[in-house]
């Protein structure tokens, strides 16, 4: 369970400034994350109110350094990225593990977690479609990049083609593949596991 997990790794720490009253019986379980999970999200908002809610935010909701980026959408399939007037707001790990999925939420337990995580306020607005909530949305996911955080990413993916052809193909065994993180870092150097 989630006490026992965070009492062993010693993870969590914001936790319990977001402590969630006692499951009672008819509260469904929640499950605890692993520990080397990192949940991650953001909530969009128009530019134009990122500020006033960057002000209503409980402390710790959004991550730690840089948090509030530019977002650019798609207008149609195949097209280029365009600005779409929004914000995202990247939250904590804690924030993210609350809000889930995201409205509608399944059950009363759950919007309590979420409410309490952002605050009555925004929450009520999530809930309202006026602002909106994408689980996984990360920093550097090309919706959220900075042109030069583009060409920085293109220059790196240039840079692994001309490994990968220059290192040509190679095998490797891939050990304690719990993460997965020894395979990303070989696979676009032309290796295959």
């Amino acid at each position: 369970n989630f006490a026992t997990s965070s009492a062993n790794f010693g993870v969590w720490s914001a936790w319990p400034a977001m402590a969630l009253p006692p499951p009672s019986a008819n509260a469904p379980a929640v499950l605890a994350p692993h520990p080397l999970e990192t949940r991650v999200g953001a909530l969009l908002a128009p530019r134009s109110e990122a500020h006033a809610l960057l002000r209503t935010l409980p402390p710790g909701a959004l991550r730690e350094g840089r948090n509030c980026t530019g977002f650019r959408e798609r207008r149609e399939v195949e097209a280029p990225l365009q600005d779409s007037g929004l914000v995202a707001l990247h939250v904590s790990h804690e924030t993210a593990l609350a809000l889930g999925v995201g409205p509608p939420f399944s059950s009363p337990f759950e919007a309590e977690a979420a409410r309490r995580a952002i605050g009555d306020e925004i929450y009520e607005r999530l809930l309202a479609g006026t602002l909106r909530w994408v689980p996984g949305l990360r920093l550097l996911s090309a919706s959220c990049r900075t042109p030069a955080e583009d060409a920085a990413v293109a220059g790196w993916r240039r840079m692994a083609s001309c490994y990968r052809r220059a290192a040509g193909v190679f095998r490797y065994v891939e050990l304690f593949a719990g993460i997965g993180g020894f395979r990303l870092g070989l696979e676009p150097l032309g290796g295959h596991c």
